[in-house]
């Protein structure tokens, strides 16, 4: 349904026969914009709230809040988008002429003829498109893991900080009160303020 009118797009903006050609139509999708709005949606208000609290623009609120939150599902994207163009076959078809542009699909497919099979090249191709394919399902979930709670700095003997704001009758530690580090217990507020050198 809309490969005519990215056909006629593409030809009047000059991008057949281009890389950007045969990328921008599987760059945007309902179905990521749909899957983004959702984990979005998941976030808790209460964060976005402190993050207002503690001084935090917008643009941080969502970059250093909420964005590391919706993390798997900029994987899973990755993924699903990465996988959706690299397995793509219609599209780069029509909207290339030149060899060097094909895709591996539209590439593997001309080892086939009317009267003819080149199977060895055929599952040398194949075998050789997978890699990429095996590497990013492998390595995207890694590039958003979390930190384990053994990798999180722990208060040490000596930081009497929270004991001391504790005695004198306030929840805060001191030195925390600044845009930039929600405030926590203890043991996370120490991690932020060593993310932050502070």
């Amino acid at each position: 349904m809309l490969v005519l009118p990215w056909y006629v797009m593409s030809k009047n903006l000059g991008w057949l026969d281009t890389y950007w050609g045969i990328m921008f139509p599987g760059m945007m999708t309902g179905f990521g914009t749909f899957l983004m709005k959702q984990f979005f949606e998941s976030v808790p208000d209460e964060l976005l709230e402190a993050g207002r609290v503690d001084g935090l623009g917008e643009f941080r609120i969502w970059w250093r809040i909420a964005m590391p939150l919706v993390a798997p599902a900029l994987s899973a994207l990755a993924i699903f988008t990465f996988l959706g163009n690299w397995t793509a076959f219609l599209w780069p078809l029509i909207s290339t002429t030149r060899r060097e542009l094909y895709t591996l699909p539209v590439g593997l497919a001309s080892f086939s003829g009317e009267f003819q099979t080149e199977w060895e090249m055929v599952m040398t191709g194949a075998s050789v498109a997978t890699l990429p394919v095996l590497l990013v399902v492998r390595r995207a979930p890694e590039v958003h893991r979390p930190r384990r709670h053994a990798d999180r700095p722990q208060l040490g003997a000596g930081d009497d900080r929270h004991t001391a704001s504790s005695a004198s009758g306030t929840d805060t530690p001191r030195g925390l009160a600044r845009p930039g580090c929600l405030v926590r217990p203890s043991p996370w507020a120490t991690s932020c303020r060593a993310s932050l050198g502070i």
